[in-house]
């Protein structure tokens, strides 16, 4: 039987800057000598996860048939050959979801709904 090995990522999020923590996360995984067959990302990676209102979590949340950040998951696991299980702020059908992504080289292939983000106090 094939093991399976992990690359975990850690970073310093930069609140509301989904392009920098992207970027960030592909200078992380330049600088590995290796990386694993999946690798796991934070909840929330790419934009933070406290958040002032309802409004700013929606303004972030991505709609994942046309997202920015699954799209550059998607190059980064080509470039990697990896896999990627990422925490992204999701919006589907008008309601905002706490998601987590699994990404490969050809795309998106799940999505589990971690939290809907309507269902808080604060949104």
């Amino acid at each position: 039987m094939k093991s399976t090995s992990f690359t975990i990522v850690q970073l310093k999020v930069e609140y509301k800057d989904k392009e920098k923590n992207i970027a960030s996360v592909d200078k992380l995984l330049a600088e590995c000598t290796t990386i694993g067959d999946i690798t796991l990302l934070p909840e929330m990676f790419s934009t933070g996860y406290i958040f002032d209102s309802k409004e700013e979590i929606h303004s972030l949340s991505e709609d994942f048939d046309d997202s920015a950040t699954i799209n550059k998951l998607t190059e980064m696991a080509q470039t990697y050959e990896t896999l990627f299980v990422a925490g992204i702020a999701e919006k589907a059908d008008n309601k905002y979801y706490n998601s987590v992504a699994v990404v490969d080289g050809s795309g998106l292939r799940v999505i589990t709904d971690v939290i809907s983000l309507q269902n808080t106090s604060l949104i």
